[in-house]
């Protein structure tokens, strides 16, 4: 049996899926029963999402929208208002082992999403609606969607690359540091400067 990133799919990638699985219920859970009381920012942020706009106080709308459609379907409750933070983490591990399997091996992509499911902070992050949510999630999809196009991916990477860069605009504005390392990576390595110059990749730009 064979995956999309043309690798056969092992005992690794069955145990990465699994050991993700586990983490989201487990995560959902916690944002269920958790004690913690709503932040001063994720208040604000509360407040904000119940009225859709392109941009707010000090923060671009992305946090806001999440949480006003979260609790649209679940009603104003605080665990409502947390609830797409863990799914959110989980699909950032997920971008970040399909990047490493892809750069690597399945091996390197259970490592390293094991390595970001894992982490403390991740683990803080995942009970908590911040801006860093989102941002996170959009800046590991378009870390694989470069990764994919610098391999040869064709029009799907680059549209991947601008919409995911995009969105973590709209996430957070310390998307720019993305940026700034793009431009590093344009002089310092080749297959990079050859996938963003051709037809395909300088679609990316206006899609941004």
């Amino acid at each position: 049996m064979t995956g999309n990133l043309g690798q056969p799919i092992g005992k690794y990638d069955y145990f990465f899926m699994l050991l993700l699985g586990f983490l989201l219920l487990l995560r959902l859970a916690t944002v269920l029963i958790t004690p913690l009381y709503i932040g001063p920012d994720e208040a604000q942020y509360w407040r904000w999402g119940q009225t859709f706009d392109w941009g707010y106080y000090s923060k671009p709308p992305i946090v806001a929208w999440i949480i006003g459609l979260s609790t649209a379907v679940f009603g104003h409750e605080e665990w409502a208002i947390r609830i797409a933070s863990p799914v959110f983490q989980t699909g950032s591990a997920l971008f970040v082992y399909l990047t490493a399997r892809k750069l690597w091996s399945p091996l390197a992509g259970l490592f390293a999403g094991a390595c970001w499911l894992l982490m403390g902070g991740v683990w803080l992050s995942s009970i908590l609606m911040t801006t860093d949510v989102p941002l996170l999630f959009f800046w590991s999809a378009a870390l694989y969607a470069l990764v994919c196009l610098r391999a040869g991916g064709g029009l799907a990477s680059a549209i991947g690359l601008g919409v995911a860069i995009g969105l973590g605009f709209l996430s957070k504005y310390a998307m720019i540091y993305f940026l700034i390392g793009l431009a590093i990576a344009l002089v310092i390595d080749r297959p990079t400067r050859k996938a963003l110059v051709s037809m395909n990749g300088l679609l990316a730009g206006p899609i941004f």
